[in-house]
C-alpha cells in the first residue's frame, strides 16, 4: 500500500473512531445520537460542514453560503442528490489524484508524478479548469524530472493554453500551488530552456502540439517561443515560417534567435551566427545561454579555424558561467566542444571535458548520450 493510501486509511479510521466515540458518549447519558444531515461533509482537517451544496464541477463544490471546497480537501461526505454518482466519481477521480500528487510534490518526489498527472489531465477531457491546469503543471515538472524535456514543453504549452482560457486564476486556490514563474525579460520558464537535442522526441512532441492545437495562438510570447522552437526542431518548416511572422515576435530578440535555429537546421551556418549578438548588455541570462549555444553550434560548422575558435569560447562560457542554473545547455555545450575538430589533437583537453560532463552534469541528456557511446565502444 502506498504512503498516500496509508495516510488516507488512517484519516478514515480516525474519523470513524471519533464518530463511534461520540455516539457512545451520547448513549451513555441517555441521549440518542442524531442522524447525519442529508448533506454532510467532513474535511481532511476533520472539521464538519453541514451547509447545503449549491453546485459542483471538476474543480470542487460551492456551498450555499458561498464557500468553495476543492475535491482533495474533502475526506468523507453524505450527499443526498440525484447526482450522487457524479459526486462520488469526481471525489475519487479528481480528489484522490490531486491529494496523491500534492503529497509527492511536497516531498520533492517529482520523478513519480508524471503518470498520475497525465491521468488527471486526461480525465479533465481538454476542458479548461484549475484542475486541468494543475495537472498540466505537474506533468511538466514530472517530465522534466525524468529528462523528457520535449514532452515537458508540451505540458507547459497545455498549461499556458488552459491559463489563457480561464476567466480567472485565483492564486489562493491550492490548485494554483504549482505556478510557472515565467522570467519576464526572457519570457521563458527558466527550468526549461527551449533548445531541443533529440530530433525524434521533438517530432513526437510537435505531433502532440498539433493534435491538441497548442501552437500558441493568442497565448502570448512564451507559448509562441516554445511552439516555434519545437516546430523548427521537428522540421516542420511551413509551420515554423508562419509562426515566425507573428506579432509577438516582431519586436523581440527571440525573432533573431529562432531564425538562427532555423538557419542552422538549413545548414546556413554563417547566417545563423551573424544574426546573433556578440555582446549581451541587459540580455537576461536564459537568453544569453541560448544565443551562446547557437553561436557556438553554427561557428563549429564553419570552415575558418578562427571562427571555430570563437565558437569554442562561446560554448565553454556556458558551463563556466551558467552551468549551475542551466545544466542541460551547459552539458550540450561541453558535448559539442568534445567533438570539435580543433580539439581532436588534444586528448588531454577532451578527457578533461568528458570528465566534467559526466561528473558535473550526470543527469543531463548529453551525459547519458556520452556514457552510451562509451559503453558501445
Amino acid at each position: 500500500m502506498s504512503s498516500e493510501c496509508r495516510t488516507g486509511a488512517l484519516l478514515a479510521n480516525c474519523s470513524k473512531l471519533r464518530i463511534l466515540y461520540c455516539g457512545l458518549i451520547l448513549l451513555s447519558i441517555g441521549v440518542q445520537a442524531p442522524d447525519l444531515p442529508a448533506q454532510t461533509i467532513l474535511r481532511r482537517d476533520l472539521s464538519q460542514l453541514d451547509a447545503g451544496i449549491s453546485t459542483f464541477d471538476v474543480d470542487g463544490i460551492v456551498l450555499d453560503d458561498g464557500r468553495r471546497l476543492e475535491w482533495h480537501q474533502i475526506h468523507e461526505f453524505d450527499v443526498d442528490s440525484d447526482r450522487r454518482d457524479e459526486f462520488l466519481e469526481l471525489h475519487r477521480e479528481v480528489g484522490e489524484r490531486v491529494l496523491r500528487l500534492r503529497v509527492r510534490i511536497s516531498r520533492g518526489d517529482f520523478a513519480n508524478i508524471a503518470e498520475l498527472a497525465a491521468q488527471l489531465l486526461d480525465y479533465c477531457r481538454g476542458e479548461p479548469s484549475l484542475t486541468a491546469r494543475f495537472a498540466a503543471a505537474a506533468l511538466c515538472r514530472g517530465e522534466l524530472a525524468n529528462g523528457n524535456r520535449e514532452m515537458a514543453a508540451v505540458a507547459l504549452l497545455r498549461a499556458l493554453s488552459i491559463e489563457n482560457q480561464l476567466s480567472a486564476f485565483p492564486e489562493t486556490s491550492e490548485l494554483a500551488s504549482l505556478p510557472f514563474e515565467i522570467e519576464p525579460l526572457s519570457a521563458l520558464y527558466p527550468d526549461l530552456i527551449p533548445v531541443w537535442f533529440d530530433a525524434e522526441a521533438a517530432k513526437e512532441a510537435w505531433a502532440i502540439v498539433q493534435s491538441h492545437r497548442l501552437r500558441g495562438e493568442d497565448a502570448g510570447l512564451t507559448a509562441t517561443i516554445y511552439a516555434t522552437s519545437l516546430a523548427i526542431a521537428a522540421g516542420d518548416e511551413q509551420a515554423a515560417a508562419a509562426m515566425l511572422k507573428r506579432n509577438e515576435l516582431e519586436a523581440s530578440i527571440w525573432l533573431n534567435i529562432l531564425r538562427s535555429q532555423q538557419s542552422i537546421r538549413q545548414s546556413e551556418f554563417a547566417a545563423a551566427r551573424s544574426s546573433l549578438p556578440s555582446t549581451f548588455d541587459k540580455v537576461p541570462s536564459p537568453m544569453v545561454c541560448v544565443i551562446l549555444y547557437y553561436r557556438g553550434l553554427a561557428g563549429l560548422r564553419m570552415s575558418e579555424p578562427a571562427q571555430q575558435q570563437e565558437a569554442l569560447l562561446d560554448l565553454l562560457k556556458i558551463p563556466a558561467v551558467y552551468g549551475s542554473e542551466y545544466p542541460e545547455i551547459a552539458a550540450a555545450s561541453i558535448y559539442l566542444a568534445i567533438h570539435a575538430e580543433l580539439l581532436q589533437d588534444t586528448p588531454a583537453s577532451i578527457a578533461s571535458l568528458r570528465h566534467e560532463l559526466i561528473h558535473k552534469f550526470p543527469k543531463t541528456f548529453h551525459a547519458r548520450l556520452l556514457l552510451d557511446q562509451v559503453h558501445s565502444d
